[in-house]
């Protein structure tokens, strides 16, 4: 499925806006969507290499935080998604 021309950094694919899946990237990888939701972001990623690479960078990160064993700050996640210049 392509993606229809929009500013690289939010396409439409699959009926999702990256800004979109990003905003859901936690709850998927936290298993918290429907079969549905997971569906169309699979779609997404499948047809967005933007979110495809960043999906599995977070995905990583997302990993080796978990495995880390120490107390996490709780404003970590506001943190990281300013330095990324991303909002919630």
């Amino acid at each position: 499925m392509k993606a229809r021309e929009l500013p690289a950094e939010n396409r439409l694919v699959a009926g999702l806006l990256c800004t979109q899946v990003l905003a859901q990237l936690s709850a998927y990888l936290d298993g918290e969507l429907s079969e549905a939701e997971v569906e169309q972001i699979r779609s997404h990623v499948q047809g967005c290499t933007t979110c495809e690479e960043f999906g599995g960078r977070f995905a990583t990160a997302v990993q080796k935080l978990r495995e880390v064993e120490e107390e996490v700050a709780p404003d970590t996640d506001d943190r990281l998604f300013a330095a990324l210049g991303l909002s919630r």
